[in-house]
């Protein structure tokens, strides 16, 4: 069997009353324990209507922001004018310093 694909190139829309919307996706490495990375995002700012953000672990379990369940797994982020910062808990993120960081981006036209 053939596996169907669809690629949009432009803005999408999922309902007529839904806003045109466009994915970006940014990656890059986690800071060392307490300190800051920013990743350019080359968007304006009040287009974006949300993002998620993952630190892969070591054992490659994907980590969201403030999760404090277990110890050594802490960071924070939010979305600024021109980059998104990731902010690594100081003296408990031991396990994802040094790891990948994916930022999905939703931003509407």
């Amino acid at each position: 069997l053939s596996t169907p694909s669809l690629t949009v190139d432009n803005y999408t829309k999922l309902g007529s009353t839904a806003p045109a919307i466009k994915m970006k996706k940014l990656t890059g490495t986690a800071p060392a324990e307490g300190a800051v990375v920013n990743l350019s995002h080359g968007l304006t700012l009040s287009k974006i209507i949300g993002f998620q953000v993952f630190i892969t672990a070591d054992n490659s379990y994907k980590i969201p922001p403030e999760f404090s369940s277990i110890a050594d797994y802490n960071y924070s982020v939010f979305v600024k004018t021109s980059d998104v910062e990731v902010r690594l808990a100081a003296a408990d993120s031991a396990n994802i310093n040094g790891n990948a960081v994916t930022v999905l981006i939703t931003y509407e036209e």
